[in-house]
């Protein structure tokens, strides 16, 4: 009884997948190559395609390419998510959620691949939306910005 019920959970997971389930493995798909692994999937099997799903999309691209070990991958999983987010933000420029999930990518991008062009106009966005934003965006931003060194108490305090 107790294999069927998870083999239930698995089998519902991945066919309802959803953009709040996405949004929270958002979090912690940098942290570990399962993480990472498991948000690609769930970004990829998203069947929404709205601004914020596509968004992650993208981002799930942009993770995945940290732990890939062929470096052509690597290359195209970041290339690929990368040129989606930022043609997405393009065409979307004032979309908060968009917009916070390129600057955690930005941020989070090791400075060689010279991907973090787009960092202060994207906090800017972020900062001036977040009242505006979808309740679990703002969750979504608020656990982000009290985690980061990358903004200032002034920041951080605005947005409780």
């Amino acid at each position: 009884m107790h294999s069927f019920i998870s083999f239930l959970s698995i089998v519902l997971f991945v066919f309802f997948t959803d953009l709040a389930s996405v949004r929270s493995g958002f979090a912690t798909a940098h942290t570990n190559k399962t993480n990472a692994e498991a948000f690609f999937k769930q970004s990829s099997d998203l069947k929404d395609d709205s601004i914020s799903a596509l968004a992650y999309k993208a981002a799930g691209k942009m993770i995945q390419s940290k732990f890939e070990t062929d470096r052509k991958n690597k290359k195209e999983y970041f290339k690929s998510g990368a040129l989606a987010l930022n043609a997405l933000i393009d065409k979307n420029t004032n979309h908060v959620e968009a917009r916070f999930v390129r600057l955690v990518i930005q941020q989070n991008t090791p400075a060689i691949l010279k991907y973090n062009s787009n960092i202060n106009d994207d906090k800017k966005v972020v900062l001036a939306g977040f009242a505006t934003a979808d309740l679990d965006v703002k969750k979504a931003i608020r656990n982000y910005v009290a985690s980061s060194k990358k903004f200032s108490k002034q920041e951080v305090n605005n947005l409780k």
